[in-house]
């Protein structure tokens, strides 16, 4: 436990180390994709997260998940999570739901069909708020009731609310209210310099958010906020003066689903469909070490300053544990891998196995032009049995006799010398080669990626002396070793032992 603080205090005072890395988290069972996160807010050790239609509780220490609650199937995402005193509030497509701790659910809140979808969720004490398609409500302490905000806030589609305690900040449209709930008033504290711009495009499977909305996530503390919109990740204090871009959203490379920061001085970290990335000096660091490059749709800090992930595959923890405990030098001898592919070759035998080779559009439109050279073959029959009859007097007695059958046939062949310059195929081609290169792209990426995971591993394996850490980190290499061989079929493994 004292090495387990001592590496978060090591994480937030001095930020990410290169080999900071991610555990992927037993609790979760058979679940895969984790769409929200909300902790304890007593025990840093539990958590709540919402998968496939149900909201489960987590327990770090025990190693467990249980389900509480199952949503409606007609709920077809969950927005938002949060806790507050000692129940879990869900904002879902239709309303919100609050559920206990011993699992008794209930819906607090039905949304009309303009008001759809419930976006967000925050709270200040035991007064609870709603962001919806049109406004914001909100719901008193002890209030079964709900009203309309009002203070100045205009009726526009919310992404995001937050609460730092005393203050409600409000992503709506292409602004930031921040809401004074003592005096009831409200003001723009942010504007987005991004609203001309379209709705970025996302995979269908991403959280839903609002599609007025150019804001991306808000992360707030008593000092300051940060806001990420289409442009890039401003920080200002939370009056929204001495407001700075920090980070341009170029410098990025993929949609950010979720903020959050460790502690006032930590890094900024990220959640987007490429995997989790930490800021430092103005750049963008991926943060991958123990987690694939997988879509990243929720990020939390807890209470003892841990980060948890919500993926694609899991609940990741970040955790510095590993590394701290490992005092041993690098090996000075380092491993001989000349038996094994360069990655080039693995690459090389990843395109060929899914058919992806540059060389295979090059070969369409050869064909294409080189099919205007060989001619239309046309072939005809026509077949007439005749219709006319007639009397033939020549033999005794007279016969009706039938007129003789005709048959015609034909060959013929025809150019179109204009398909040698330009062929009604090439646009078919050309569609064909834009998805097959977007699909090269993402399996070089993923075999790039996997093969140095992997070979990173293997150093790790020969430094390591734990036995248990040494089985765990020759699990994930054969883990490696399956994945190339996928994207190979087979030929990965096959070409190690040839060598």
């Amino acid at each position: 436990m004292r090495i387990w603080l001592i590496a978060f205090w090591v994480l937030i005072s001095f930020g990410f180390s290169s080999r900071s890395v991610w555990l992927l988290q037993p609790v979760t069972g058979h679940l895969t994709r984790i769409d929200r996160l909300a902790g304890h807010p007593r025990d840093s050790r539990v958590f709540y997260f919402t998968s496939q239609g149900g909201l489960y509780k987590a327990d770090l220490a025990a190693g467990q998940s249980s389900l509480l609650y199952t949503f409606p199937s007609t709920e077809s995402s969950i927005h938002s999570l949060i806790t507050a005193a000692d129940t879990i509030y869900a904002a879902a497509d239709s309303g919100v739901y609050a559920i206990s701790e011993d699992g008794r659910g209930s819906v607090i809140f039905r949304a009309s069909e303009d008001e759809r979808p419930c976006a967000a969720l925050s709270a200040i004490g035991e007064t609870l708020f709603v962001g919806t398609s049109r406004d914001v409500k909100t719901r008193a302490a002890g209030s079964k009731s709900w009203a309309v905000l009002g203070g100045g806030f205009h009726s526009e589609p919310v992404s995001r609310l937050r609460s730092d305690g005393t203050f409600l900040y409000i992503a709506a449209g292409q602004k930031v209210y921040r809401f004074d709930p003592q005096t009831g008033q409200s003001q723009i504290i942010f504007t987005s310099a991004s609203s001309h711009v379209e709705p970025e495009e996302s995979d269908s499977d991403s959280p839903v958010m609002n599609s007025a909305s150019s804001i991306k996530d808000l992360w707030v503390s008593r000092q300051k906020i940060l806001i990420a919109d289409s442009s890039g990740i401003f920080e200002s204090r939370v009056d929204g003066q001495e407001r700075r871009l920090i980070a341009a959203a170029q410098l990025l490379p993929a949609q950010i689903h979720a903020l959050t920061v460790a502690g006032e001085s930590a890094p900024v970290m990220a959640a987007t469909d490429q995997g989790v990335f930490y800021l430092t000096d103005g750049h963008w660091q991926a943060l991958r070490d123990g987690m694939e490059s997988v879509a990243v749709y929720d990020l939390i800090s807890m209470s003892d300053g841990s980060i948890l992930a919500a993926a694609q595959r899991g609940i990741f923890i970040l955790s510095d544990e590993k590394t701290l405990a490992q005092d041993a030098p690098w090996p000075p001898v380092f491993p001989d891998f000349s038996a094994e592919p360069a990655i080039r070759d693995v690459q090389s035998l990843a395109v060929h196995y899914a058919e992806v080779h540059p060389d295979k559009i090059s070969n369409w439109r050869k064909q294409a032009r080189f099919r205007a050279i060989l001619p239309d073959l046309s072939i005809g029959l026509d077949r007439d049995a005749g219709e006319f009859w007639h009397w033939d007097t020549g033999p005794n007695p007279d016969q009706l006799t039938q007129g003789r059958e005709l048959v015609d046939w034909g060959v013929s062949v025809s150019w179109d010398l204009g398909d040698l310059i330009w062929s009604s195929d090439q646009t078919s081609i050309d569609s064909r080669s834009k998805l097959m290169v977007e699909l090269r792209e993402d399996i070089l990426n993923q075999v790039t990626r996997i093969y140095f995971e992997r070979r990173r591993l293997q150093y790790e394996l020969v430094r390591v002396s734990d036995e248990l850490q040494k089985f765990d980190t020759d699990l994930k290499i054969q883990e490696m070793t399956a994945l190339l061989d996928g994207f190979t079929g087979g030929k990965f493994s096959a070409a190690i032992g040839k060598k």
